[in-house]
């Protein structure tokens, strides 16, 4: 199963946490916080498997578990 890498959980990015989320192993980051997020948004995109990497300090968290991530231009 591919990794993919959501960045911003607007609308158009939890759209695509809804659509990606049976396809792939999925994370995605936000600058907001849960509560900023909401509660009840966060808790339905880990319950279709969406790892979350929120707040302003998620940035180094997500860049610490990225390990042996490659780039890929397409």
């Amino acid at each position: 199963m591919e990794k993919v890498l959501i960045m911003g959980l607007g609308k158009s990015g939890r759209a695509a946490a809804g659509l990606l989320s049976r396809k792939a192993e999925l994370s995605a980051w936000d600058s907001k916080t849960e509560e900023q997020l909401g509660k009840e948004t966060a808790e339905d995109l880990r319950s279709k498997g969406v790892t979350l990497f929120l707040g302003p300090d998620a940035e180094a968290e997500l860049i610490r578990s990225a390990g042996g991530a490659r780039t890929v231009d397409r």
